[in-house]
């Protein structure tokens, strides 16, 4: 069953159980009402035979009782029959013979007595009890009544129930669609990204969960968008971290096997070095994608133990200082006096700063400058830095760069050889994985800084 038909049988169903609860309510209401109006209007017919005979006791005049009595009779389509007691003379006045006992029954009542449709009253003369008046009421005339408001209270109580259902079933086929046909938009949007269609967008404009959920739908394709990007641009990077040292690998092997002995030491010489940098390299972007791997698993080893954040940054600019050289790039190392030791794994340390290190030469143009430091950033954490002078981070790609795969725009455009994307999220993984946190502060055009903190060791803190 769809939706759309749920919804209107769901709220079809809930409005003819409202519809039925407040029609019984008012047919209940109106029957009781009814039936306090009719007793209203015989008490009130009651008194003013009680009045005329009060009026005939203190004139003594019998016989315009008598006529008083049967000209109410013939007034009142619904009484039956008036008697009158009188009860010092002790005589009986009555318009129906058959009941005209009924009020010496009842000549000891001093207030308004009711007996289904007999109502029976004291008639007081200079505040003494001198007799009863009774008059019955006929039950089928009344009961008639009766049942010909409830039946037109339940002709307008169904025709109304009637609109009712009517306007709540246009009103649930309404609100169905207007469910239905986002959801049905959400769907086709899904079905299209499941074709490969990754820029789908869903329009959908109302304010509601269903709005939210399809701007969560829009985000979520937008980053699938940019994932298989992200994805092109690894399996690009990826070919030519591959590619090229294999062939490199595989030219000079082929060259040493051609000639063999033919081939001079030095150009030999050269030929292995270059081979060995080209397996050294290939086994840096495995070590790279394994330590991603291991990463996202949770199952990064740390050992932690005393380390002096001093020579991690000199190991780590010394390593670096022939890139610098060969762009003319200065290396600033500016190191706090007195900073505290950390409490880190030194070779993953070193595997962080390399990688910061090797960006900020990366983007650094020739001639550049290159700031790397470290000082305490409270008690518990010391801050390291590193800040070049290159082109900047823009600020759509800042909260992306520590994905795996992702690439500022910048970095895609520079000379020489392009990075896998995965050197930034190594180092969050990382220092992570140390208690720490790392960040980025860089403005368009005017250099980048990158952030991380590290645990400041205390005395016995190894692990």
């Amino acid at each position: 069953m769809k939706i759309n038909v749920k919804i209107a049988a769901f709220t079809a169903a809930v409005i003819l159980i409202v519809v039925i609860m407040i029609s019984y309510g008012v047919f209940l209401f109106e029957r009781n009402s009814r039936i306090e109006e009719i007793e209203e209007e015989q008490k009130a017919i009651l008194q003013s035979f009680v009045t005329l005979s009060e009026e005939m006791l203190l004139v003594q005049d019998e016989l315009l009782l008598f006529n008083t009595m049967t000209a109410l009779k013939n007034t009142y389509r619904g009484v039956e029959y008036l008697n009158f007691y009188n009860i010092k003379s002790d005589r009986l006045f009555f318009t129906d013979r058959d009941k005209s006992d009924s009020a010496i029954k009842y000549r000891d009542i001093h207030d308004l007595w009711k007996d289904d449709y007999v109502f029976s009253a004291p008639v007081y003369v200079s505040k003494e009890r001198t007799g009863v008046a009774q008059i019955g009421f006929s039950p089928e005339y009344y009961e008639r009544r009766i049942t010909e408001a409830i039946r037109q209270a339940r002709n307008n109580i169904l025709r109304i129930s009637f609109a009712a259902m009517l306007i709540g079933l246009a009103m649930a086929l309404f609100l169905a669609k207007t469910i239905t046909d986002p959801i049905r938009k959400l769907a086709r949007g899904a079905r299209y990204i499941g074709e490969g269609k990754l820029e789908t967008a869903i329009d959908i404009k109302s304010r509601d969960e269903i709005g939210m959920l399809a701007e969560e739908f829009n985000e979520m394709a937008e980053k699938l968008a940019d994932l298989d990007r992200a994805k092109d641009d690894f399996v690009n990077a990826v070919s030519h971290e591959l590619r090229t040292p294999l062939a490199a690998i595989e030219g000079y092997i082929d060259l040493l096997v051609d000639r063999g002995e033919a081939v001079p030491e030095e150009k030999r010489k050269k030929a292995l070095n270059i081979m060995k940098d080209s397996s050294q390299r290939l086994g840096r972007f495995i070590n790279d994608v394994l330590d991603m791997a291991k990463i996202k698993a949770g199952m990064m080893e740390v050992v932690k133990k005393e380390n002096k954040i001093d020579e991690l940054i000199e190991e780590t600019v010394s390593l670096l200082d022939s890139i610098a050289g060969k762009k003319d790039i200065e290396i600033d190392i500016e190191i706090d006096e007195g900073v505290s030791k950390v409490l880190a794994d030194k070779e993953r340390v070193n595997q962080v700063l390399t990688n910061l290190l090797g960006n900020a030469l990366k983007f650094t143009p020739q001639g550049g400058t290159v700031s790397i430091g470290a000082a305490d950033e409270d008690e518990e954490f010391v801050r390291v830095w590193v800040e070049d002078t290159g082109p900047g981070i823009p600020e759509e790609d800042m909260g992306r760069i520590f994905r795996q795969f992702e690439q500022a725009d910048e970095a895609r455009n520079i000379d020489g050889p392009k990075g896998t994307g995965l050197g930034l999220a190594i180092a969050q993984g990382i220092i992570e994985s140390h208690g720490g946190r790392i960040w980025v502060d860089s403005v368009e055009g005017s250099g980048t800084v990158f952030y991380f903190t590290l645990e400041a060791f205390k005395n016995g803190e190894e692990q």
